[in-house]
């Protein structure tokens, strides 16, 4: 965690990485002191709209969206790998922020309070430092897998990166569908030893979203190889991917911030949820 705070240095992915300030081992356990963030995760806020009978607004998805790729595309830039994403692992981080200094315009840049509003990634005991292996590196899974994790791992492929576009996929789709991922495999055009198969989600989007860009983000996350083109190298992390999926939700986030009650007032009633399920 150090590590990723340390190479992410000053800005927004790094303030989406838990503190941790001290590690105590001995014989028999240990102690971690991470900063306290007592606003819940993201499966919380989840539970919080599935118990009002749905699942998160769509707006709020792009915004929880455009925060988790801005910090696990930071951290790929930086050669480290998560490991283990899943909406219990994403914090709320809804920083009390005075109502004259939060502009009801969403702004990509942060200002105007909207810096003080995102996520904190936390539980790194299976992370990946890819900087103190050779740059060809690839793992294999050595595990009972499951639907968690990614097609590589499940087919006995050698994989890096995937585990985490996985698992983002998996967090975006709890959010969307308040239910757990599941993919279906389609075959490729290609028949043989090289034949290729592409992953898509089992659930259908509604046609009232925004289909085209949900499409692309499950496109690439659960299919990342079919993405290199444009990717330095031709190889993972597919962070031009990343970047420009990021830029779209921004896009439509600044245009649509206003949309029904606003994304602001979206984001005051789940801190206010929040509280209420605190008392």
């Amino acid at each position: 965690m150090r590590q990723a705070k340390r190479r992410l240095g000053v800005g927004r992915a790094g303030e989406s990485v838990v503190e941790a300030y001290e590690m105590h081992l001995f014989r028999d356990e240990g102690f971690l002191v991470e900063e306290y963030r007592g606003q819940g995760t993201l499966l919380d806020l989840v539970n919080v709209c599935r118990a009002e009978g749905g699942a998160m607004d769509e707006l709020l998805c792009v915004f929880f969206t455009v925060e988790l790729f801005r910090t696990v595309e930071a951290l790929h830039g930086k050669g480290i790998i998560h490991g283990d994403l899943k909406a219990d692992n994403v914090l709320v981080r809804f920083d009390s922020t005075p109502e004259s200094s939060w502009s009801a315009q969403y702004l990509r840049n942060g200002s105007d309070g909207w810096s003080s509003k995102g996520i904190t990634l936390i539980d790194f005991g299976r992370g990946i430092d890819m900087k103190v292996f050779r740059p060809d590196v690839q793992f294999i899974a050595d595990w009972k897998t499951s639907e968690a994790d990614c097609a590589e791992m499940r087919e006995m492929r050698p994989w890096t990166y995937q585990i985490d576009y996985h698992g983002l996929a998996g967090v975006v789709h709890s959010m969307l569908f308040g239910k757990y991922l599941e993919t279906v495999a389609e075959r490729g055009a290609t028949l043989g030893a090289g034949a290729t198969k592409t992953y898509r989600i089992r659930e259908s989007l509604k046609r009232y979203w925004q289909t085209e860009l949900w499409s692309e983000v499950f496109d690439l996350l659960l299919n990342p190889l079919m993405h290199l083109d444009r990717e330095e190298g031709k190889k993972l992390p597919v962070l031009t991917g990343m970047r420009e999926l990021r830029k779209k939700m921004e896009d439509y986030l600044e245009t649509n911030c206003e949309k029904g009650v606003g994304l602001k007032a979206q984001i005051r009633r789940m801190e206010a949820a929040i509280r209420d399920r605190k008392k």
